[in-house]
């Protein structure tokens, strides 16, 4: 059986350079989510969640259950 992890994320509204710094000001790593034939979604992440996943083995192969508040 696969294993999910889940993230809880945070939308956020503007894409685009100046969106992305005022993004990482807030201390939150901006992202995209594609894909899937959908249209992409803007997310902000939390920089802690992220150092954690980043330092366990199999992040590269493990599947995300994210969910977009």
């Amino acid at each position: 059986m696969t294993k999910f992890t889940k993230i809880e994320v945070s939308s956020r509204a503007k894409a685009g350079k100046g969106a992305a710094r005022a993004t990482r000001r807030a201390g939150h790593v901006p992202s995209v989510i594609y894909g899937g034939g959908q249209e992409p979604t803007l997310i902000a992440l939390d920089p802690r969640i992220v150092q954690r996943e980043l330092h366990k083995s199999g992040w590269r192969s493990r599947i995300y259950d994210i969910s977009v508040e």
